[in-house]
């Protein structure tokens, strides 16, 4: 009996299923099936060892329909509302997002809820007057928030937090302290002086003083 199907070219072909024990190369290594991508990755055994493993996560596409979505709720133009208002707006959405791609390699879902937190950051700067050109203040403050109400969003109640923007202002660099104790102290990266409420005080001056040596 013919059932008279016929193959799709692009969607049907064979995938070398690559990991550990498998580590030859093949042209198809990857494909993608109900919105994740299956492809080697790095995971971690119970006892605590990394091994590569062949094991599906979110998929790009997937990745780029879901930041649309976050970025045609225009949050930024929403300052009427309060946060527990987005949250009763977006909650369903988010929750579901994580509860279908949020079962493999949960990790992969990281980079698409940070364009969520850079969206909530933009809401209140337009919100506020105080955040409206501090951007780390705005990030510092939502992420006290997410301390004290962690089930505002579910992204804070998984481990989706804020994350803070610790680079330098003025050269972008970002600096981590390795080690510190009370005897061995290391000299701050940036300037200690520069913070928030000298710091138009140190642009004005810095304009003040090139200004003079292009006039002499």
């Amino acid at each position: 009996m013919q059932c008279r199907l016929e193959l799709h070219p692009e969607k049907t072909k064979i995938v070398y299923c690559k990991d550990g024990q498998r580590q030859g190369s093949y042209q198809h290594e990857s494909f993608d099936f109900l919105g994740y991508t299956f492809r080697p990755r790095t995971s971690k055994s119970r006892s605590g060892n990394y091994f590569v493993n062949f094991s599906p996560a979110v998929s790009n596409k997937a990745s780029v329909t879901i930041r649309g979505v976050m970025r045609s709720w225009l949050f930024h133009r929403r300052s009427d509302k309060s946060l527990e208002d987005l949250a009763r707006l977006c909650n369903p959405v988010l929750r579901g997002w994580i509860n279908y791609y949020g079962q493999y390699y949960r990790s992969a879902l990281y980079p698409i809820f940070d364009v969520f937190n850079r969206i909530l950051v933009r809401c209140m700067r337009r919100k506020y007057k105080r955040f409206r050109f501090n951007n780390r203040r705005a990030t510092r403050w939502l992420r006290q928030i997410s301390c004290q109400q962690p089930s505002l969003f579910p992204t804070g109640r998984l481990g989706f937090n804020l994350r803070l923007d610790d680079r330098s202002r003025i050269t972008g660099d970002r600096y981590v302290r390795i080690w510190e104790s009370a005897r061995v102290r290391f000299p701050r990266a940036t300037r200690p002086w520069l913070t928030d409420r000298n710091l138009t005080t140190w642009r004005a001056c810095r304009i003040h003083r090139s200004s003079h040596v292009k006039a002499a």
